[in-house]
Parts: C-alpha cells; structure tokens; sequence
C-alpha cells in the first residue's frame, strides 16, 4: 500500500472516527461500536477503491449507515455509504421516505451529497450525471387562483430553490417574491405582451432543464386542471428530463369557498363538472355532449367562457336547461378585488359583453347552488375588500402591517421607497472591537437595519451574540427589539409607548439613572444626514436629536453608522401598473422620507393620467408629525391624508379601513 493510500486512509478514517465520538460523548456506546465498523468499511472501500460485497454489508444495518451519514463530513464517505444504505434496505424507496427537516450547509460538493441522499433513487438524474455535471429538474407548480395565501407550501420550497420561473399572466406576480434568486421569464399576460405559443414554452423549458437548472413552471390555479399540462410533460419525458408536479387550487374549487357557493350540496347537487367553454383554434370544435351536460345532476364550472358565452349558454339551453337556471359569475376570485354577478342562464351573454368589462379570469357557476352565494358571501364583506394598499417598507417575514390587512381583505403591494445598504463589514470592525474590550456601557439601536447591519458585520468577522457580553441595550420600539431577539438578544431598554427619540431618550435615560457606570452609549444609526429615529423600515427625527438628548442627560454618546438609506426613482412595475389602473388606493407612511417620496413619486405619475382616471390616493400616516411634513406639499385633489390616533401597527390599521369604508359611501352615494 502506497504511502499517499495510507494518508488518506487515516485522514478519511480520523473523520469519521471523529464524528462517531460524537455519539459516544452522549452516552451512545453500544451504538457508537457499531458505528465505528460501519464507518471503518465505508472508509476502507472508498479510499481503496474496493467495493466490498453485500454479505459484508448487510450485517451493518440501515439506521446505522444513516447515521454514519449524519456524522460523516467526507464526501465520497457520504456517497458510498448512501450506495451502502441501498444495498442494505429492504425498501428500495427508503430514501425517498427519509426527509428529515435540516439544513444542508457547507462547499457544494457537500450540499450535492446531502441532495443526492435525499432524493428519490428514481430521479437520481435530477441529481448528478455521469460526468459530474448537475442536471436540471422542472417543477409544473400550481400558484392557486390569485391570493398568495393559498400558494402550498412544496411550491414555496420549489420557488426559493428555482433557478429559472416560467409564469403566465394568471399568476399573481407577488408569489415571485419567493423566488428572489431566480430569472423570472412572462410566457405571455393579457393586455400587456403576446402570449407564447404552447411550443415555445416546451422548448425553453426543455432547454432550461437540461442545460442543469431547477425551473419552476408556475401555472395559475393548478397545473391539472386546463393548464396544458400534458404538453409540457410530454416534451419533458421525451428529452429525458426529471420532473414533478405540484397542485394548486382551481378557480373552480376556490368559488366554493370565497363567494360562498358550495359546489355541493345534500338537497341540490351531488356532482360536479369542470367543463373548458374553449375549444382548440388547430382543430375543429369538439361537440360536447350537451344533453348529457344539461341533464348533468350537479354543477356545472365553466371555465374560460367569456367571449363564448353565447355559444355555450345557448347549447345548454337547447339541450334542454332551463332558461332560469341560478348562476354566478366569479372575476379575480379570491383577488381583493373579486366580482361576482348573479343572474340567470339566459342573462350570461348579456353579462359577459365587452361594455361589462368581465374580462379573464373568470369562471361561471351553473346550478342550483349559484343562487346561495348572496347569503355566505363573506370574502365581500371583509372591511379592506376591494382596496388596494402599498406598503411603503421593505418586504419582511410575517410582516404584522401586511399580514393585518390581508386578513381584511386588502390587496397589498410590498415594496420599500427606501433601499437599504449595510456598512461593509470591514469599516465596522473598530467599533466591533470597542464592544469587545469594553468601551461602552450601552448599545442603542434606531431601527431594524441598525440591528441587521451591525450583526451581519460581527457574525463575518466571526464573532457571535457573546459579544455583547456586560452591555445594556436599548431599542427604539417592539418592531426593532424583535429584530434583536432573532439575533439570541434581548433589549434591556424599550420606550412603552412614545416609540421615537423623545420616547427612546426618556427611557435611556432613566435606565442608567438606576445602574452605576452606565453612561458610555454607542447608538447605532443610519449614514444619510436626516437618519430619524422611530418604530418602523425609517426613523421620525434625526439621529442628532438623540445624540443630544443623550448627552443632555449626562451620557456620553458617540455614533456608528451601520447602513445608508436612498429613495427609490421609480414607482415598482407591478405598483405602477395598479395606480394606472385604479387598483391602488392606499400608501402607508411610517416616516417622513417614506411619506414625500411616496407622495413625490405618486405625484408625478398622477399628472400623467387621463382626468376620468384620476383618483385621489389616501396616505396613512403613522403619527401627526409625518402628516405635518407632508401636508403642505400635497395636492388635496391627489391625496388625502389619514392619520393613526396611536403610534402604533393596529391603529394605522385602523385608520385605512375607515378611510376606505367612508370612501366606499361616498361612491355608493
């Protein structure tokens, strides 16, 4: 044996007896010996370059090679023993089953083997070819009927771990937030660009997927219901390319839930019958069974039915419906701004003309059932149904703005005015050094990205939460110390209720009145000049006025700057195409800067708009002085502006749904 095999036979040994210890410093010893000769094989076959046979491999068992790969950070150790596992199993799917919920971290190699562990054996193409190249996977994903909501949650796993998105025009665009490392490609939207031919979406995806990239083809509703799926499996499954689909919810399922029409029902419809009102322009029209349909002992669903309404309606009333069959008519079902129409069959036509404005996507309700709508449709009576608000700060997990009012009904676009920079982690190191030795007392924090900036710089130069170790904290307002705790820290100094700098220096203040030696404070701010302090994305009064407050109050204070804020110099695409098209009704403004640039960028485009379509937008504002700063710049046939009665999320909560409920009268007056 050469001295080179030698060496790397102790190395990849060392490791592996390394990982077994592990097992062993908790009290696992039995197992651990198994372990041990597990590991000792794989080590031996792998280094050597000798695959040993099954009669020797069997007697290891499967937990214990599993946990051998849990333990082991060799990568060929990891790849071997997986071929161990499937020559032990007795279920060949055992590693598909096995999906234990952990994060994969580490080189690439590393996160290849991990992959390939957990991947089903029977898509081990998706994986890694012969040669060592990646190979792609597509993902047929259902993005629901429009609200991001209802998107499950593989098609969320799907989204973030796309390299490439192919969506249509029914998808709604926010659910590409999860896809925030991915191209994001249109295949066509009604009334903005052609939509591609069916051959050309096969083709880009075929050659995505096997150029080695994960592409999530995200379908409207769901991928099996009149989304041409097959074609695209098709095209898939010739050129050999792995793929999976994930369901959605239908427009036709989601009408039974959000305009409170059962599509069954013990006294009026046992069945249910999803029926496409639109035939294929490459070949004749189908014939349909109609008295099949008309006599059909249920409901019927019609899908993509507006400009045939004619058409099919008088079919089914040829064929023997009746003329005053119940139905509902259901736009952007699910969407804030969902309508519904109930009429009779013989109205449809009528109600589907193009002076209706009815457009896709629409579905249409035939039966009994239609005519209960009235009476549970309760998507209509949320207070924020219909209206369309911006919230004007970053997009954030389990933003409690957002989330508060989409469960009102609101349709809402996230998207900051402000862009955030952090600092480079290098220009704080002399500041992370003087909290390491010990030079303040105290560390302030105006705002989130205070907190983000400055632990992003610690945590890259390789130091943890420790170093905060004898240092007092203090945060403007909850939203900041939440921030805080994600990092294992808790604030020590949080202003109750005046959540600004007159609330913060209060609070400091009186904290190091009651404590010896608390009178060094670093306060960690933006870098722009008119930094402001407040509970929010921005802060309401410079970040000087609290350094003076401060040192008023006897402290010492010095300042670091841990990132920088600029105004954004166009509206969103999405955001503009809303506002353009009357979809947009409200700005939330939790700061000055947010509320002028907000208010300087509405402006602007609200002059480019033809006066039938000009509607003044409501600005909530988060407290008075915001109003103030904004109130004399404002057009008061562009804006109206609504201020909190409390510094606080619910209350400008509040604000937006009687600004809009008074709204909704004045139209119905």
């Amino acid at each position: 044996m050469s001295g080179s095999l030698v060496e790397q036979l102790g190395g990849a040994a060392g490791q592996v007896l390394r990982g077994i210890e592990v097992l062993r410093s908790y009290g696992f010893t039995e197992l651990s010996k198994r372990m041990t000769h597990a590991g000792l094989l794989c080590t031996i076959s792998v280094t050597a370059n000798y695959i040993l046979p099954q009669t020797l491999l069997r007697p290891l068992g499967v937990w214990h090679l599993c946990l051998l790969l849990l333990c082991c950070s060799n990568v060929q150790i990891l790849h071997f023993a997986l071929f161990c596992l499937n020559t032990v199993s007795d279920d060949a799917n055992l590693t598909s089953n096995f999906r234990p919920r952990l994060a994969i971290s580490g080189s690439p190699s590393r996160k290849l083997a991990w992959s390939s562990i957990f991947c089903p054996l029977s898509s081990r193409n998706c994986m890694e070819s012969t040669t060592g190249k990646a190979l792609g996977k597509a993902y047929l994903v259902g993005a629901g009927p429009g609200a991001v909501g209802l998107l499950t949650l593989r098609a969320k796993e799907c989204l973030e771990a796309a390299d490439v998105v192919l969506f249509d025009g029914l998808a709604n665009e926010q659910i590409l937030d999860f896809a925030a490392n991915a191209e994001c490609i249109c295949v066509g939207k009604h009334g903005r660009q052609a939509i591609w031919p069916q051959d050309k979406i096969c083709q880009l995806l075929v050659n995505r997927v096997g150029a080695g990239q994960k592409v999530v083809r995200l379908k409207g509703g769901d991928p099996g219901v009149f989304a041409r799926t097959a074609e695209e499996l098709n095209a898939l499954t010739d050129a050999g390319l792995a793929f999976e689909v994930v369901p959605g919810v239908t427009a036709g399922l989601a009408t039974a839930s959000y305009a409170g029409i059962p599509l069954t029902h013990r006294d009026h419809a046992s069945a249910v019958a999803l029926v496409t009102a639109k035939q294929q322009a490459s070949a004749a029209p189908e014939e349909f069974d109609w008295p099949a349909l008309a006599g059909f002992p249920g409901t019927l669903v019609f899908y993509m039915g507006v400009t045939t309404a004619g058409w099919w309606t008088k079919c089914l009333m040829d064929a023997g419906k009746s003329p005053e069959t119940p139905v509902a008519i259901v736009r952007r079902c699910t969407w804030s701004d969902q309508q519904v129409v109930n009429c009779r069959l013989d109205e449809v036509a009528d109600a589907l003309t193009p002076a209706s404005k009815m457009r896709p996507p629409v579905v249409v309700v035939v039966g009994e059932v239609a005519g209960l709508g009235d009476r549970w449709d309760w998507f209509a009576q949320l207070p924020l149904s219909g209206c369309g608000v911006w919230v004007t700060r970053p997009s954030q997990k389990d933003d409690r703005l957002a989330m508060a009012l989409r469960e009102l009904g609101a349709t809402v676009y996230e998207h900051g005015t402000l862009e955030v920079t952090y600092t480079a982690p290098a220009s704080l190191t002399k500041w992370i050094n003087r909290i390491r030795e010990g030079d303040f007392n105290g560390v302030t924090f105006t705002s989130r990205h205070g907190v983000i900036g400055l632990m992003q710089a610690i945590e890259a130069q390789g130091h943890d939460a420790r170093i905060f170790a004898g240092v007092h904290l203090a945060c403007v307002g909850k939203s900041t110390a939440e921030t805080l705790r994600s990092f294992g820290l808790v604030a020590d100094v949080v202003p109750e209720s005046q959540t600004n700098v007159d609330g913060l220096i209060a609070a400091i203040s009186g904290f190091s009145k009651d404590l010896a030696d608390v009178s060094r404070w670093l306060v960690v701010a933006p870098a722009h000049a008119d930094a402001q302090a407040s509970d929010s994305t921005e802060s309401d009064s410079p970040t000087q006025r609290l350094a003076n407050g401060l040192m008023a109050a006897g402290l010492q204070v010095e300042t670091v700057e841990a990132y920088a804020m600029s105004a954004i110099e166009t509206i969103p695409e999405t955001i503009l195409q809303a506002f353009q098209s009357g979809k947009l009704h409200c700005v939330t403004a939790t700061s000055s800067r947010v509320a002028n640039t907000a208010v300087k960028l509405l402006g602007r485009e609200y002059q480019q708009l033809p006066n039938s379509a000009r509607q003044p937008i409501t600005i909530a504002a988060l407290s008075p002085a915001i109003t103030e700063s904004i109130s004399t710049s404002v057009s008061q046939s562009a804006v109206r502006i609504v201020t909190a009665e409390a510094i606080a999320i619910p209350s400008l909560v509040d604000a937006i749904v009687q600004a809009w409920q008074e709204r909704r009268q004045e139209s119905a007056d």
